[in-house]
């Protein structure tokens, strides 16, 4: 704030009261001027920025919520991707596991229909092994199993794919005996392991028998390990490990 009072003052020193006065009014009206002057431009360029600013907060915000809202469309979007995907995934599993069991049930068929073709042409499969093979139901034999075999083992035998008996070729006393046969199409370690188990029950029970495991195809190296176990593989027509599984009898 202008101090007029000590401007007329000084200037009263030098001048008289009237000129003083005149030059002191001159003055304060000048810094009264440029003092409204000053105010209303640095006022009006400040209202011009603070509406310029308010402005551009309003484009930022619309453009923040115009952003918001494409975030909110591409996240619903993303659920129902997700969900679409979690459908799908659903869809493939359940067919995934129909067509296993549908595989299960062709595989046991065919495991089925080889094991028929067994039982109906004993000549041409066991005939390699046996003079006259024929089947013979594991419960007919009950009588000597109960005698010397526990319920379990007895039911495990009851489990056996197929019972044939016949005369052993190349056997000089042409002994009447038994090959426990457990059928695959692929001959794999457990049917070579429940052939030779189930073998040793027969034996167990009295009755001479030799382990065979039959099937469409065998590993070479499968067909190895049979032998150390004198188990007879049966491929289609071919008997492999023959002397090793006759070893068994004696």
């Amino acid at each position: 704030m202008l101090d007029t009072y000590r401007m007329f003052t000084q200037l009263r020193e030098t001048l008289d009261e009237r000129a003083a006065s005149t030059i002191t009014e001159l003055l304060s009206s000048i810094y009264e001027d440029l003092k409204r002057t000053a105010t209303q431009s640095d006022f009006s360029e400040l209202k011009a920025v603070v509406q310029d600013l308010a402005r551009a907060q309003k484009r930022t915000e619309a453009l923040v919520e115009e952003l918001a809202e494409a975030q909110k469309r591409t996240e619903a979007r993303v659920e129902e991707l997700a969900e679409a995907q979690k459908r799908t995934e659903e869809h493939l599993q359940r067919l995934d596991e129909t067509v296993r069991r549908h595989e299960i049930r062709l595989d046991r068929l065919d495991g089925r229909s080889f094991e028929l073709e067994l039982s109906s042409k004993t000549d041409a499969y066991f005939g390699v092994l046996m003079r006259r093979p024929r089947v013979v139901r594991v419960s007919d034999l009950l009588e000597a199993l109960e005698t010397r075999l526990t319920e379990e083992e007895i039911d495990d035998l009851m489990l056996l794919d197929l019972l044939v008996s016949g005369r052993l070729k190349g056997d000089a006393q042409a002994r009447e005996a038994y090959a426990a046969v457990e059928v695959s199409l692929t001959v794999d370690d457990h049917d070579l392991d429940r052939a030779q188990r189930r073998a040793a029950l027969l034996r167990k029970a009295g009755l001479p028998a030799v382990a065979l495991a039959a099937g469409l195809q065998a590993h070479p190296a499968l067909v190895q390990r049979a032998d150390q176990c004198s188990v007879g593989v049966l491929v289609e027509h071919a008997l492999h490990n023959r002397d090793a599984c006759l070893k068994s009898l004696e």
